[in-house]
């Protein structure tokens, strides 16, 4: 429909999601594809938006609008680049940060200014990509995206553990990294009612795993992001987990990573030096309630410890042979057995976590034994 005299172009709701349909113009993937070509043109700035309040990476419509029509010849008649961006802002890919207008519509003015969703830091990180799609099985999504961790992980390491943060900036810019942030939106919606104990915890250390190397990557940028003057005074009082604000959106719960650990993998147990659990009894992300499988701490690192490798779990019949591995792995690299000194040394998560391993130290000697090379275990 046209506005009489103004020639402005405002097709109905309706009408833009008849045509969508009929068309399959605005795909998830095309929309995502495009959404980071327009981000890949347009220059990201800091704009004042009250008295003590600026926002980070935003755009003005009239420059989105600009590079949108030279963008795509479809888009070169500015009614397409408006009915596009109106369908982001309807969507939640686009959100206007400084102005409501009556409409609710996207204006392409330079007073007006925009953030695409894939850059606000006050939502879940699986939320920077709006999930548009059917929700599938829980096992199936949490093993297919450790998959594409698994070969993120192998890039990263693939010139030694020093090399990290040089491997990280080309990791950010890759496909499968930008095709991993689109994919892991749909944790949000998964139903995990569908899964018994046991297939919950083979979910949770699939995506405890994903997650990690996630944080790892966006933490990276973070530690050399200049700081105003009173958050460097501060710096000085406590120390900021930064972890602790990086965190998952998973079936309508948030968990970070902490949360994952203590609070799901290891049964809800006091996390070490605290008084208190991660979540009460009746916090519905209790997911694993009393669970006692200390193999997993050899598997969920710490932050920022480097993971031994990445072990996918992908059902219950190779739970045991997966777990095992990712202990025997990790108590070859760790555990070093002195013959002319006839010492035993063991990694410090041993005494931190030790009431996981039955308090003593002898009893988690036997527990180790079972996973030593054979060599080492005629040794001891």
């Amino acid at each position: 429909l046209l506005a009489k005299g103004g020639g402005l172009h405002f097709p109905s709701k309706s009408f833009i999601e008849e045509d969508i349909k009929a068309t399959s113009q605005y795909n998830a993937e095309r929309l995502e594809s495009t959404i980071q070509k327009i981000r890949e043109k347009i220059t990201l700035r800091k704009i004042k938006v009250g008295w003590f309040r600026h926002v980070d990476k935003c755009v003005s419509g009239k420059e989105l609008f600009e590079v949108l029509k030279q963008l795509d010849h479809k888009y070169t008649k500015g009614s397409n680049a408006f009915d596009m961006f109106d369908y982001l802002c309807d969507k939640g890919y686009v959100h206007c940060v400084n102005a409501k207008t009556l409409s609710g519509r996207f204006e392409p003015t330079e007073n007006t200014f925009y953030r695409f969703q894939y850059d606000r830091d006050d939502v879940p990180a699986n939320w920077t990509v709006p999930w548009t799609r059917e929700y599938r099985n829980p096992m199936l999504v949490s093993t297919q995206l450790l998959q594409r961790v698994k070969k993120m992980f192998d890039l990263l390491l693939s010139n030694g553990e020093d090399q990290i943060d040089k491997e990280i900036p080309k990791i950010k810019r890759s496909e499968e990294y930008k095709k991993f942030v689109s994919l892991i939106g749909e944790l949000q919606g998964v139903n995990l009612s569908q899964l018994f104990r046991k297939s919950k915890l083979l979910f949770f250390l699939n995506v405890y795993q994903a997650m990690y190397i996630h944080c790892m990557i966006e933490m990276n940028e973070k530690r050399f992001e200049k700081k105003g003057w009173l958050q460097w005074a501060l710096s000085f009082l406590w120390t900021d987990d930064m972890t602790q604000h990086f965190y998952y959106n998973i079936s309508g719960a948030n968990y970070n990573l902490q949360d994952l650990k203590h609070g799901v993998l290891r049964g809800n147990k006091k996390p070490p030096w605290n008084y208190l659990r991660r979540f009460r009894d009746l916090d519905p992300r209790n997911q694993l309630p009393n669970l006692d499988e200390p193999r997993i701490l050899l598997i969920v690192k710490d932050f920022p410890e480097i993971p031994t490798d990445i072990y996918i779990f992908h059902d219950l019949k190779d739970f045991e042979e997966t777990i095992n591995l990712g202990c025997k792995d990790y108590i070859t690299k760790h555990v070093c057995v002195d013959e002319p000194l006839g010492e035993l040394s063991l990694p410090e998560l041993f005494r931190v976590y030790a009431v996981d391993f039955n308090t003593s130290v002898a009893n988690t000697i036997k527990w180790i034994f079972n996973y030593l090379p054979s060599k080492e275990r005629s040794l001891l």
